[in-house]
This record gives C-alpha cells, structure tokens and sequence, in this order.
C-alpha cells in the first residue's frame, strides 16, 4: 500500500513539473504549402533540456514544455533539416530561472520568426 501511495505521488509530481513557473512553454509551426517537403530532425534545446521531433510536416505544429534548469541559459535553440539543409535558429536570450511561452515559426523558405512573453501570459 505504501509503495501505490509512493508511486501515485511520484506521478502526482512529474505531471505538476510543466505548470512549474520557470517552465518554458513552446510551439514549433511549419508554415510550407500543403503538401510540400516535410521538415525533418528537429530538436528544441533550452538549457538543459531537449525535446525533438522525427519530422513535421506542413501546416502542422508541435508543442513541448522544457524544465530547464533553475541557472540554466534560457535562450531556446532549433535544429532541424530542411531537405539536404542543415539549419540553426538561436532565439531570444531569456533571463535564467524565467519561465516563458514561444510560437517558433518555420516558412517554406526556412527563415524563422518567432514570439515570446514571459509567463504568466498567453500567445494564442
């Protein structure tokens, strides 16, 4: 019984890490015509996290929250391969122990934009 009541809170816990304050909320968006190449191997880094992707395709967006840690650079970096093209996208820097959102958007031509706030706040 103590090892269930262990585990639920453990579980508890893990699910609480992306409501943390300093998290960083992001949205990766492939803006390409439908049907278009798909946009391969991509990572989001932000400090000492990393989430990726085997691909995206056009028109669609992916989300991820990353817990950086608390003294961590927080300046979100992208990799990803757009056909035989090897790109990288550094974003804006942030200030450590600072929780944000980003919409990263990715064009057909590969150029890269993106917005940001500092949370608490809202992009949609």
């Amino acid at each position: 019984m103590v090892r269930v009541a262990a585990l639920a809170f453990a579980s508890l816990l893990a699910g609480c890490d992306a409501a943390r304050s300093d998290a960083v909320h992001a949205r990766v968006e492939f803006a390409g015509p439908q049907g278009g190449a798909r946009l391969a191997d991509l990572s989001l880094i932000v400090g000492g996290d990393k989430v990726g992707w085997p691909e995206l395709a056009p028109g669609e967006s992916k989300r991820a929250n990353l817990l950086p840690g608390p003294r961590d650079d927080r300046q979100p970096i992208l990799l990803y391969r757009q056909g035989e093209h090897k790109r990288v996208w550094e974003g804006p820097a942030m200030p450590a122990g600072a929780g944000y959102r980003i919409v990263i958007r990715i064009e057909a031509d590969g150029t890269v934009s993106a917005r940001h706030c500092l949370s608490p706040c809202s992009l949609e």
